[in-house]
């Protein structure tokens, strides 16, 4: 699998790691874990990969900050 923006930017290839998760292999993700995080009804919901959090929709303002990056840093 890779994992690139349509144009430009950062992307890596992924192999699985048979846990569920794809390791990176290359660029800028290159040893880090891919988890697909599902809602309760068991669709996707977001990708974590390493400090990074993917989503289709911005965040929900009453959800948790990865990093906790609104928590103090103004």
């Amino acid at each position: 699998m890779r994992l690139a923006p349509v144009e430009g930017g950062r992307g890596s290839r992924f192999t699985p790691d048979g846990a569920g998760a794809w390791t990176g292999q290359d660029e800028y993700f290159a040893g880090e874990r891919l988890t697909v995080h599902r809602d309760e009804d068991g669709a996707p919901a977001y990708l974590d990969l390493g400090s990074f959090r993917f989503t289709r929709t911005p965040y929900d303002p009453d959800g948790d900050i990865p990093g906790g990056a609104g928590t103090g840093w103004r």
